[in-house]
């Protein structure tokens, strides 16, 4: 059987068939081709269609010798067509990427940081911001940031001492006293090692890498200048 390509000419769906306008600006919106045999009506979804089947010909004698039931029939058809067809587009749209959230840190360089004020861990923006300790006087050193929880370090010699502020949930609250950094109040954990073993570069780096949670800074460079 011979199909003719009526391409997006849907007359005979309109003065044969009755199929409302609507339908019809369905089809052309989802660019359904439409093609006419003898004795068959077909439709095509440049999208395919939601399910895996040729639910695409209506074969009968509704071309040449349409009676009053094949205009229900037909419509029907149509209907059903541009429900499946209308999924098959919505799925073959890409979803729209999500922005990434703004890094919760402010890259500025050494002597702006050593510039900037010194102050509670919770409020840092920078890498290598100066922050408050619990004790006077105390002065820890930015190591890692991100929108959830900061982390702080102060080296003395062979001692390292760690500070994180923030959201403490019981999932980050656990994976660091794992580590043996606990948690002294709802405010902060902390953490005082003695690195005769390591030096306070690789401590400090497999704390970061050890707790499993993604901070936005990348892994610091500890260095006397920086942490003196």
């Amino acid at each position: 059987m011979i199909m003719y390509n009526k391409g997006q000419n849907y007359t005979i769906l309109k003065d044969t068939y009755k199929v409302p306008q609507t339908n019809l600006d369905s089809m052309k919106s989802l660019g359904i081709i439409l093609k006419v045999g003898d004795t068959a009506i077909e439709l095509v979804s440049p999208t395919g269609l939601s399910k895996t089947h040729s639910f695409n010909t209506l074969v009968s004698n509704t071309v040449k010798n349409p009676q009053p039931e094949h205009v229900v029939q037909v419509n029907a058809f149509v209907s059903s067509y541009i429900n499946l067809a209308s999924q098959s587009a919505a799925q073959a749209i890409p979803a729209t990427p999500k922005p990434k959230a703004s890094a919760s840190y402010t890259t500025v360089s050494q002597a702006d940081v050593d510039k900037m004020p010194v102050v509670q861990l919770r409020d840092a923006t920078a890498l290598y911001q100066r922050v408050h300790g619990t004790s006077g006087g105390s002065i820890y050193r930015v190591v890692a940031l991100n929108d959830k929880l900061k982390m702080a370090a102060r080296i003395k010699g062979n001692a390292v001492s760690i500070r994180i502020e923030g959201v403490l949930d019981s999932k980050s609250v656990k994976a660091f006293e794992e580590l043996n950094i606990s948690k002294k109040s709802d405010e902060y954990m902390s953490g005082h090692f003695s690195c005769e073993k390591c030096t306070p570069q690789k401590l400090i780096g497999s704390i970061l890498v050890g707790s499993g949670v993604e901070f936005s800074t990348p892994i610091p460079v500890i260095s006397d200048k920086v942490f003196s």
